[in-house]
């Protein structure tokens, strides 16, 4: 027997309401990710930042922090934009707390084309680091099906949090963070 139009649409709705209403926080499918390796170059302020000897290539080890926040993001990606006053606000919140040497916050993005990554970070007055990810290896590494997805990790490569998608409330996600760092 056919559903009337009606209840087809009415089903298709809820369907999409179900998808989007789905619980946002999922662990990527590679659980552990100690051979992560960021290969594009940054600016002297990250590098100073992230305590590294050399701009690119650089790993987890490499970092001066036993823990890593990643935000993996695009520049033209809405949402990616949406979140970078919480981002912002994140990273003040870590500087001025007991993880400030604990945690370092890097925003990865999609390709570098034209310095697209420089712009964005100039524009949205970003004060954490960003690297470029040209061939996305570190989104294909995590599997990133949208943007932004927020991923806390130690050094070793071990996944303790993933956010996808925005998070509006960056003393939530701080509250969250200081749950998952020792």
């Amino acid at each position: 027997m056919r559903q009337p139009s009606a209840l087809r649409g009415l089903i298709g709705c809820l369907a999409i309401i179900l998808a989007v209403a789905a619980p946002r926080s999922a662990a990527p499918a590679a659980k552990n990710l100690a051979h992560l390796t960021f290969a594009g170059v940054i600016s002297e302020a990250d590098r100073h930042y992230l305590g590294l000897e050399k701009s690119a290539p650089f790993s987890l080890q490499d970092i001066k922090a036993p823990y890593i926040l990643l935000e993996i993001m695009r520049t033209g990606c809405p949402h990616c934009v949406d979140q970078t006053p919480a981002m912002n606000q994140l990273h003040k919140l870590v500087a001025n707390s007991h993880l400030k040497d604990k945690v370092k916050i890097i925003a990865v993005g999609e390709g570098d084309q034209a310095g697209a990554l420089a712009r964005f970070k100039a524009a949205h007055k970003v004060s954490f680091a960003m690297v470029p990810d040209p061939g996305w290896e570190i989104g294909t590494a995590f599997k990133i099906q949208g943007t932004p997805t927020t991923v806390v990790l130690d050094k070793h490569g071990n996944v303790l949090l993933t956010e996808v998608g925005v998070f509006n409330s960056a003393a939530g996600m701080f509250n969250r963070l200081k749950g998952k760092v020792k």
